[in-house]
């Protein structure tokens, strides 16, 4: 499964119940590259579920990437306004 991810194979994985139990086992790891790209998949199949994109923007700030970090909990603010002040207050923890 890692070759698969690695190589961009994760587009292939349209099942939530697949997505959850690869997440489950790389979150354990502390993976962040490849708990990435399955929650970038996971947004994909489910661009208006908030929670996904609140759990990205995490990683990606695990990843040292703010600016990604930012971009995606901005966009958790637009799509839910019920998590616009969390959102605020982790982009304002990213400064």
């Amino acid at each position: 499964m890692d070759r698969c991810l690695d190589s961009g194979g994760a587009s292939g994985l349209g099942y939530p119940d697949i997505l959850k139990v690869l997440l489950d086992h790389y979150l354990a790891l502390k993976d962040w590259s490849r708990v990435a790209i399955l929650y970038q998949q996971s947004a994909r199949l489910e661009p208006k579920n908030a929670k996904i994109l609140i759990e990205l923007a995490k990683v990606y700030k695990e990843l040292g990437d703010k600016n990604r970090a930012i971009e995606t909990a901005k966009k958790v603010g637009e799509i839910d306004p019920q998590f616009k002040a969390s959102a605020d207050i982790f982009i304002d923890s990213l400064k």
